[in-house]
């Protein structure tokens, strides 16, 4: 469980719930719930804010190859993130 400074958990301090580990059983019902986004850079952009808004966080780790994709679609995922998406929160 995550603790801020070694203290009381951060769930706990900030009232947050604890999410199911798997919510869902396809991508879809995981995606429609908030844990997952797959789409354009404009939404993950919207994604990672509301995220970052919602826990109060200044990091994350992100996937961004998963499932059945090509190394050239990793490779093309990685670099929309790079360049479209996480400079909008430098």
């Amino acid at each position: 469980m995550l603790r801020a400074g070694g203290g009381q958990p951060l769930v706990e301090r900030d009232d947050i719930p604890i999410p199911p580990v798997f919510p869902a059983e396809t991508f879809e019902g995981i995606h429609a719930i908030g844990h997952f986004y797959a789409g354009d850079p404009a939404g993950a952009r919207e994604w990672v804010a509301r995220h970052r808004d919602i826990g109060g966080i200044n990091y994350m780790a992100l996937e961004t190859c998963f499932g059945d994709m090509t190394i050239a679609e990793a490779l093309q995922s990685a670099e929309l993130l790079a360049t479209e998406v996480m400079p909008h929160f430098a």
